[in-house]
């Protein structure tokens, strides 16, 4: 299974919306981004500073081998574009 999301604004913003992308998942792909998502917050924590808006893009997959084994893999770009003119 798999799933895959972009997200544009502030970093606490953009947790909410994770929280709220995950509960649209289910099964195995609900799985595997639940398993990401706090990896997913904590980059946005280190790499975040000062307020600004980002772009964060994620997506994955996982799959089982022959054998068994899970199998998974994650794709993220997380960008600053600047600080949000309010």
């Amino acid at each position: 299974m798999s799933w895959s999301n972009s997200w544009i604004g502030k970093p606490d913003a953009i947790k909410a919306a994770m929280d709220r992308y995950g509960e649209t998942l289910t099964g195995n792909s609900k799985e595997e981004f639940e398993t990401v998502k706090p990896h997913l917050a904590g980059l946005l924590d280190q790499n975040t500073g000062g307020g600004g808006v980002v772009h964060l893009d994620a997506n994955g997959h996982a799959y089982t081998n022959q054998d068994g084994t899970r199998v998974g893999q994650c794709s993220v770009t997380l960008r600053t574009l600047g600080v949000l003119t309010e």
